[in-house]
């Protein structure tokens, strides 16, 4: 084999191992930024698991006999949250958790300008309290929610980029799913569509 065929076969494998590394490089990145994901969803669902186990609470304060009359303009409330909070308990999908949340949360914000509309419920201490422990919760939600959702769109970026696309079909790494409930989800597919490159 002359010499010129040596350094071409040379070249070819040494081009190969590189690839490979490359491949493996771009899959460890890929795993460790699925880890980060996994951490954040954690943080969420026991967010999510705390707000269900403080709200049953807040169910029980309404039914409470000795403040019936002050808490009677929240009534009709009482039922829609009660609702919500079941079907947020009996989600076993990720996208059907985001959506009964949603609708939960949607709940809760019809609740809380309910008793803020009222003189009578604001002076409830108690239900204060509760309600102030509920919006603390929910902000730490809303905090975790964001730092998942930006896992998933580092993580998606990184994904669709060169070499980590080729190791993503290599090692089938498939594309995570933002925290959106149906509604903002198709604007977001919207957006998303509108500003990929097309060739």
């Amino acid at each position: 084999m002359s010499r010129f065929r040596w350094i071409v076969v040379f070249a070819l494998v040494v081009a190969a191992f590189f690839m490979a590394a490359q491949l493996f490089g771009s899959r460890t990145e890929l795993e460790i930024q699925r880890g980060h994901i996994e951490v954040a969803w954690l943080k969420v669902e026991q967010d999510l698991d705390r707000r269900a186990a403080t709200l049953p609470r807040l169910v029980t304060l309404l039914m409470d006999p000795r403040r019936q009359q002050t808490l009677a303009p929240l009534a009709a409330h009482q039922s829609t949250l009660s609702r919500a909070l079941t079907t947020a308990a009996e989600a076993r999908s990720v996208t059907a958790l985001v959506e009964a949340n949603a609708h939960l949360e949607r709940s809760l914000q019809d609740f809380r300008d309910a008793a803020v509309a009222e003189p009578e419920v604001r002076r409830d201490a108690d239900l204060q309290r509760l309600l102030e422990e509920i919006l603390a919760i929910e902000n730490r939600i809303h905090q975790d929610r964001t730092e998942y959702n930006e896992a998933v769109q580092r993580y998606n970026v990184r994904l669709a980029l060169f070499p980590a696309n080729l190791a993503a079909n290599v090692f089938r790494l498939r594309r995570h799913e933002l925290y959106l409930p149906t509604e903002l989800r198709s604007t977001a597919e919207e957006l998303r569509d509108a500003t990929t490159l097309r060739p």
